[in-house]
């Protein structure tokens, strides 16, 4: 598969999910399009569309490929 990736971070609470949840209901329907599902390693906060899991999870799907790109954040 290739084409263009975008992606959307800032801190939580900033309208990540607002914004794909604008693009995702504007651009359903478009064989070009994928919206991947977010795997995160807190807590589920509700209207977030995103799987939690336990670090320990995070970090086994990572080492067995369960998991397509792991990003980190560095705290400074």
């Amino acid at each position: 598969m290739s084409g263009l990736w975008e992606f959307f971070c800032g801190p939580s609470g900033a309208g990540k999910d607002s914004v794909i949840s604008w693009a995702r209901e504007r651009l359903q329907g478009n064989p070009k399009l994928v919206f991947a599902k977010r795997i995160i390693t807190r807590t589920q906060h509700p209207g977030s569309d995103h799987d939690a899991v336990m670090p320990e999870q995070f970090d086994h799907l990572v080492a067995t490929g369960g998991d397509g790109l792991a990003l980190a954040s560095a705290r400074f």
